[in-house]
């Protein structure tokens, strides 16, 4: 779990063997803040975590609306701008994956299984971890 205005956070888990699926809260979101109301996560601080973690893939969990409500709306162009896929699987906040999640991560789902067996690592991100 992300502890608010620390670095970020990236638990991960051994797959196939060889690879590894990272989860980490959304870069760069708001979180409470410590002296009350909220303050930014350092959005660049984050994608630098994130990339020295080196993922070959980031696929963002979150809803469309909730980039902004996160305060975050340019963070796909952000994903999209680093050496790495960005995929974009949304499941409604607090809920179980719907259809669309269905149809979009079986596009992706066995050139990730080929991945992850060669040793690639997945980062998955949704709001708070």
């Amino acid at each position: 779990m992300q502890v608010p205005g620390q670095t970020l956070r990236i638990d991960a888990i051994d797959v196939l063997g060889a690879g590894l699926i990272g989860m980490c809260c959304c870069p760069g979101r708001l979180e409470p803040a410590s002296r009350g109301g909220y303050q930014s996560r350092n959005l660049e601080d984050d994608l630098a975590v994130l990339t020295d973690w080196s993922p070959g893939t980031v696929i963002s969990l979150i809803e469309q609306r909730e980039f902004d409500l996160l305060g975050v709306p340019g963070l796909p162009q952000r994903l999209q701008s680093l050496p790495l896929e960005w995929h974009h699987c949304p499941i409604t906040d607090l809920g179980a994956p719907g259809e669309l999640f269905e149809t979009l991560f079986a596009q992706l789902e066995i050139r990730l299984l080929v991945d992850l067996s060669k040793g690639g690592r997945v980062l998955l991100h949704c709001a708070a971890g």
